[in-house]
């Protein structure tokens, strides 16, 4: 009654390998995901504010950064003020 039947250990480790697998390729497709939330944060924002923050960015990281380039500052400085 409180003891592990032999067919239930094989099949524990049966399964086992497809779980490691099933949360290996959760964990790589969201790890692989570029970073949100810029879309939404530029759409709350008026234009000055986010040249202010393009301006920020540019004095920071160089002024030759080309707007994909400063997109991704802005995305990574919107992520890091949020939780997951």
């Amino acid at each position: 009654p409180h003891a592990v039947e032999p067919w239930e250990g094989v099949l524990t480790f049966l399964f086992f390998p497809a779980l490691v697998f099933v949360a290996w390729r959760a964990d790589v497709s969201t790890s692989s995901e570029e970073p949100r939330g810029l879309g939404v944060l530029a759409a709350e924002m008026t234009k000055e504010e986010l040249a202010e923050l393009e301006s920020q960015v540019r004095k920071e990281h160089g002024l030759d950064l080309t707007e994909d380039q400063v997109a991704k500052f802005l995305s990574v400085m919107c992520v890091e003020g949020s939780s997951r």
